[in-house]
């Protein structure tokens, strides 16, 4: 049987929440590069704009490291995806004409959901969506470092 529970939240994005607990915050959790990834070469044009244009905010953000590329990827191009579905559906209908000459749901449209719902998934991963940028509320970490000196110096 798996793992039960939610899904651990990892440090950095603990202490981004304002975590102080010690019990709380992990140990030896492993810490990827804080490098920007390089995007592959075989990226789409399309795929590539997107990716030019997530990867600085992401980076800014503090959301985005060498070890993020393939999750990235899988975001951009589900955007580029779900840009040419609902094009598709732009230059058709929602409803279609089936075989027995009645209307029926554009199969595009399970599909442009299923994008969304990928593109939602991993937005929230990155800290890219407003309720998730709102549990990330940054705070000065100097501070709370001062802090923690003070109070070992003084114990």
């Amino acid at each position: 049987m798996g793992r039960r529970g939610p899904i651990p939240s990892p440090t950095k994005i603990k202490l981004l929440h304002g975590e102080k607990r010690p019990s709380r915050i992990g140990s030896g959790e492993p810490q990827p590069r804080e490098e920007e990834p390089t995007p592959p070469v075989w990226l789409s044009p399309p795929a590539r704009e997107v990716w030019d244009r997530l990867a600085p905010e992401l980076a800014h953000m503090g959301t985005l490291f060498a070890s993020d590329a393939d999750n990235l990827v899988v975001l951009v191009n589900a955007i580029v995806r779900h840009a040419k579905l609902c094009q598709l559906v732009d230059h058709s209908n929602v409803l279609i004409k089936n075989d027995k000459g009645g209307l029926s749901r554009n199969p595009a449209m399970g599909l442009i959901a299923q994008e969304a719902a990928i593109i939602n998934r991993y937005s929230r991963e990155f800290g890219l969506t407003p309720s998730a940028r709102v549990s990330l509320a940054h705070f000065d970490r100097s501070i709370e470092d001062g802090r923690e000196i003070a109070a070992r110096l003084l114990s």
